[in-house]
């Protein structure tokens, strides 16, 4: 009885070179659901998986808590009601389906139908060829759990720092005393949701909420609401970047005026004046 020493692969994309070294390989490839074919067939799928990490992250976020690495060894992949499509004695191709299935942190699971088959190679001496065909559609599935899990757990927290506000522009009355600067926190929730409320004097206030998207490499996030006090209603909106554990975001303050309308009711509308300002926020160590 032959047995089988430790193997050898080789990845080009979906497709696999599987040095098998016992005397059987040259004649025939392994079978559908052989333990070197399953193995191999797990195996390329989270490499595929791991192929788009690079998109997943801003490039200058280094995965302080080591997210993506534990994403990852989570994966279980299972290959289930394995049959045989026929074998092909004159190409020594075995051709197989299965049901594959990628278990993902969190108890999330994602299924397709695949073909895949296992072929001698040219030269016997390197074994066998596995391909899987058409998994495109289940690993961008596995990314993109992957990508919102990493969005909703990488800047959860609080994050402090100044809220800076120019002179009110577009207002010959308004002085040097209309600009301001304070010192604020924006919470992130698990979710990628940002929230910021703060209370002014004068019983003022002022209530922003957002989220948190990576696009292109770049992790960025957005604030918008309302704020009232005695005097004023205005809207504000912020968008900026996170570098790491900071996140700087420039945006403005409108002021709104109410204004009846001609059926009695009343709106609030955008004025010309308002304010330009930035956030310079730094998150709180867990």
């Amino acid at each position: 009885m032959n047995k089988t020493k430790p193997s050898r692969l080789v990845h080009f994309g979906i497709v696999s070179t599987l040095t098998c070294l016992i005397t059987a390989c040259a004649d025939k490839p392994p079978g559908c659901a052989d333990p070197d074919t399953t193995r191999v067939a797990q195996s390329l799928l989270v490499k595929e998986v791991e192929k788009y990490v690079s998109e997943i992250k801003a490039d200058d976020d280094k995965d302080p808590e080591g997210l993506i690495p534990a994403y990852l060894s989570s994966l279980k992949v299972e290959l289930n009601n394995i049959v045989s499509d026929g074998y092909d004695s004159k190409t020594k191709n075995q051709s197989c389906k299965a049901k594959v299935t990628i278990g993902t942190l969190g108890g999330v699971q994602f299924g397709k139908d695949i073909a895949y088959s296992t072929q001698v190679t040219k030269d016997k001496k390197l074994g066998f060829v596995l391909e899987i065909k058409a998994v495109p559609s289940i690993v961008e599935a596995v990314n993109k759990s992957m990508k919102n899990y990493y969005i909703a757990n990488r800047y959860v927290g609080v994050w402090k720092g100044d809220y800076v506000c120019d002179q009110v522009y577009n207002d010959a009355d308004a002085g040097p005393n209309s600009a301001f600067a304070i010192l604020v926190s924006v919470v992130v929730k698990p979710g990628g949701e940002m929230l910021l409320e703060r209370r002014g004097e004068g019983g003022g206030s002022e209530r922003l909420t957002g989220a948190i998207s990576i696009e292109k490499r770049k992790a960025s996030g957005f604030l918008s609401g309302n704020g009232v006090n005695p005097l004023d209603h205005w809207s504000t909106f912020f968008i900026g970047v996170f570098q790491g554990e900071k996140f700087v975001a420039d945006g403005n303050q409108v002021f709104l005026r109410l204004r009846r309308t001609s059926d009695g009711g009343e709106v609030m509308e955008k004025t010309k004046q308002g304010r330009i300002c930035t956030l310079k926020l730094q998150r709180e160590k867990r």
